[in-house]
């Protein structure tokens, strides 16, 4: 009788010993679950500085090429326009060369030909729109362009002027609207990034393929504490994002995905190690309930 309680005892004790066990790969896999996110976040981080430095790299390079193309639209005007050129033939330059509006001027300023007839006749520098270019007409300046501002309602479009100056004195406005001007910004950067991303600098979103909302990080949730911690989750319009982040010269870059709470996760992270905790209190219950039986037999 004594010896069949012994081996009871024995396999309570081995049966613990599994348990332990247990518990200890289940830990294991739980850390492998907590740190494969952060992982795939470095991922995201790696990749989107990638596209960051390629970015910088070739910004002069697509600064230029950006303001050659608007300054050879208006070098077209300047070569093709004369104040004797119909009003037909102005309005198929503008369509054609996909621009707004276009003045061409003399020497003194004096409009000479538009697409717009009314503006014939009067001095640019009337108009609080074109008078920036003075420097243009007296030479200071062969070619300008204004400050690029966002068009309301069209999500990276931005309106400016672009200005040149006439081989035989005056000069050549035309207005446009482009969404060009978002690869000069980096504002195009997020959309070449695997993770859900978003480009910072000076407090600013440069760029992402997130919806924020109007006020960018402020919008979104997303403090400044977030960002130090380097990993952070985020509820942005119901949905939750495992996010990571990184400084990379003068921006800050931030990337993740969408977390989710598999019921892989749910098993292996919270069901198991409870449940093996729980025969662990029974099995200590059981081991100590033999070990008082066996003293009373002896007694």
């Amino acid at each position: 009788m004594g010896n069949s309680k012994l081996v009871k005892k024995g396999v309570a004790v081995v049966t613990a010993v599994i348990v332990a066990a247990v518990m200890v790969c289940v830990s294991i896999v739980c850390n492998l679950l907590s740190t494969k996110t952060e992982s795939s976040n470095q991922t995201y981080l790696d990749d989107a500085k990638a596209q960051l430095t390629e970015y910088s790299d070739n910004y002069n390079y697509t600064k230029f090429e950006f303001m050659n193309s608007l300054f050879e639209k208006a070098n077209v005007i300047a070569s093709v326009v004369t104040e004797n050129t119909s009003a037909e033939t102005n309005a198929a330059l503008v369509k054609n060369l996909g621009i707004n509006s276009f003045v061409m001027t003399d020497a003194d300023g004096k409009i000479i030909a538009s697409s717009d007839d009314k503006k014939v006749g009067t001095n640019f520098l009337d108009d609080e729109t074109t008078k920036q270019f003075k420097a243009n007409l007296k030479g200071m300046k062969v070619k300008s362009i204004s400050e690029p501002t966002a068009v309301e309602g069209e999500d990276g479009v931005y309106n400016l002027m672009a200005c040149v100056a006439k081989t035989e004195g005056g000069i050549v406005i035309i207005d446009t609207n482009t969404s060009d001007y978002s690869a000069v910004i980096g504002a195009d950067i997020a959309k070449s990034c695997k993770g859900d991303t978003i480009i910072v600098k000076n407090g600013e979103v440069v760029s992402t393929n997130m919806n924020l909302g109007d006020n960018g990080l402020k919008s979104a949730g997303i403090t400044d504490e977030m960002i130090r911690s380097e990993n952070f989750n985020v509820t942005i319009d119901g949905t939750t994002y495992s996010l990571s982040s990184m400084p990379s010269g003068e921006y800050t870059i931030i990337s993740g995905q969408t977390a989710t709470e598999s019921g892989f996760n749910i098993i292996y992270g919270d069901i198991i190690p409870c449940a093996a905790g729980f025969v662990m209190i029974i099995i200590s219950g059981i081991i100590l309930s033999l070990g008082t039986t066996k003293k009373k037999e002896n007694e």
